[in-house]
Protein backbone atom coordinates (compact mmCIF):
# COMPACT_ATOMS: atom_id res chain seq x y z
CA UNK A 1 0.00 0.00 0.00
CA UNK A 2 1.61 3.01 -1.07
CA UNK A 3 1.95 6.10 1.93
CA UNK A 4 -0.04 9.52 1.52
CA UNK A 5 1.80 11.38 4.11
CA UNK A 6 4.20 13.81 2.75
CA UNK A 7 6.79 13.19 4.95
CA UNK A 8 7.59 9.33 5.65
CA UNK A 9 8.72 8.13 8.98
CA UNK A 10 12.57 7.71 7.28
CA UNK A 11 15.17 6.91 10.58
CA UNK A 12 16.64 10.26 11.74
CA UNK A 13 20.26 8.83 11.42
CA UNK A 14 19.54 7.92 7.45
CA UNK A 15 22.09 10.44 5.53
CA UNK A 16 20.94 12.64 2.79
CA UNK A 17 22.78 12.30 -0.61
CA UNK A 18 22.53 12.66 -4.31
CA UNK A 19 22.30 9.85 -6.32
CA UNK A 20 23.09 7.50 -9.76
CA UNK A 21 22.57 4.50 -10.45
CA UNK A 22 26.25 3.10 -12.07
CA UNK A 23 25.25 -0.76 -12.40
CA UNK A 24 23.62 -3.44 -11.54
CA UNK A 25 23.28 -2.78 -7.77
CA UNK A 26 25.46 -0.45 -8.11
CA UNK A 27 25.00 3.35 -6.73
CA UNK A 28 27.10 6.54 -7.06
CA UNK A 29 26.14 8.34 -3.81
CA UNK A 30 27.91 11.70 -3.72
CA UNK A 31 31.18 10.57 -5.05
CA UNK A 32 31.03 7.42 -3.61
CA UNK A 33 30.90 4.08 -5.30
CA UNK A 34 28.40 2.04 -3.13
CA UNK A 35 26.90 -1.25 -3.82
CA UNK A 36 23.53 -2.05 -2.98
CA UNK A 37 23.47 -4.84 -0.32
CA UNK A 38 22.11 -8.34 -0.53
CA UNK A 39 18.13 -7.93 0.05
CA UNK A 40 19.08 -4.00 0.15
CA UNK A 41 16.08 -1.93 -1.18
CA UNK A 42 15.38 1.37 -2.98
CA UNK A 43 11.92 2.76 -2.15
CA UNK A 44 10.40 5.86 -4.44
CA UNK A 45 8.46 8.10 -3.53
CA UNK A 46 5.66 6.45 -3.49
CA UNK A 47 7.09 3.82 -1.28
CA UNK A 48 7.31 1.07 -3.83
CA UNK A 49 10.23 -0.96 -4.03
CA UNK A 50 12.06 -0.18 -7.48
CA UNK A 51 15.00 -2.04 -9.27
CA UNK A 52 18.11 -0.37 -10.25
CA UNK A 53 17.24 -0.95 -13.79
CA UNK A 54 14.27 1.12 -13.78
CA UNK A 55 16.01 4.14 -12.35
CA UNK A 56 18.08 5.19 -15.29
CA UNK A 57 20.82 7.69 -15.58
CA UNK A 58 18.76 10.02 -13.55
CA UNK A 59 20.06 11.92 -10.46
CA UNK A 60 17.70 11.25 -7.19
CA UNK A 61 18.23 13.08 -3.89
CA UNK A 62 18.20 10.12 -1.16
CA UNK A 63 18.03 9.36 2.13
CA UNK A 64 20.62 5.86 2.94
CA UNK A 65 20.92 3.46 6.12
CA UNK A 66 24.03 1.32 5.85
CA UNK A 67 25.01 -2.09 6.50
CA UNK A 68 28.07 -2.96 8.58
CA UNK A 69 29.73 -4.05 5.48
CA UNK A 70 29.23 -0.58 4.10
CA UNK A 71 26.88 -1.27 1.68
CA UNK A 72 23.61 0.34 1.01
CA UNK A 73 20.90 -1.58 2.90
CA UNK A 74 17.71 1.34 2.32
CA UNK A 75 17.54 3.91 0.37
CA UNK A 76 14.62 6.37 0.32
CA UNK A 77 14.27 8.08 -2.76
CA UNK A 78 12.43 11.81 -0.97
CA UNK A 79 9.62 13.26 -2.13
CA UNK A 80 10.00 17.26 -2.10
CA UNK A 81 8.64 17.68 1.19
CA UNK A 82 11.10 15.17 2.37
CA UNK A 83 14.08 17.26 0.88
CA UNK A 84 13.67 20.05 2.85
CA UNK A 85 13.51 18.25 6.46
CA UNK A 86 16.79 18.94 8.08
CA UNK A 87 19.06 15.59 7.78
CA UNK A 88 22.50 14.67 8.21
CA UNK A 89 24.38 14.59 4.94
CA UNK A 90 26.85 11.71 3.39
CA UNK A 91 30.09 13.51 3.00
CA UNK A 92 31.90 12.50 0.10
CA UNK A 93 35.59 12.12 1.77
CA UNK A 94 33.90 9.97 4.85
CA UNK A 95 35.08 6.25 5.02
CA UNK A 96 32.56 3.87 4.84
CA UNK A 97 33.30 2.17 8.75
CA UNK A 98 32.28 5.90 9.88
CA UNK A 99 28.69 6.41 7.96
CA UNK A 100 27.83 4.55 11.66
Amino acid sequence: MAQTDPVRPIPDDALKAEMQVIGERQLKLNNLSVRLSVGGVIVNQNNLVVLTQSLGSSTYVVRVKFNAQGEAQKVWILTAAEDAVAAPKLKSDTPWWKLF
